[in-house]
């Protein structure tokens, strides 16, 4: 979908410490971009790993600015890991 209009997205993140963020820069084919940042803490009580604990916060933190850079909105408890809603977008 994003392709079909003259989209893509690429990501960035630092690590500062025991927060990660991310940013994510969405580009059109004439040349405008917007980039979006989330940061998130990678200190947490998890039995992971610290490497296990920076990889979920990356993949956590590249979900949420793609969303934020994108505009969009979730709802129910599939944006969060549970059941995806039964709902589809259409035209």
């Amino acid at each position: 979908m994003l392709t079909k209009h003259g989209l893509s997205y690429s990501w960035d993140s630092d690590l500062e410490g025991n927060k990660l963020v991310c940013t994510c820069t969405l580009r059109h084919v004439a040349g405008h971009s917007q980039s979006a940042k989330f940061s998130v803490s990678t200190d947490t009580a998890s039995a992971m790993s610290d490497q296990q604990k920076v990889a979920a916060a990356l993949t956590y933190a590249r979900r949420q600015s793609l969303i934020q850079a994108l505009g969009l909105t979730t709802t129910d408890a599939g944006a969060y890991g549970g059941p995806a809603p039964d709902a589809k977008v259409t035209d």
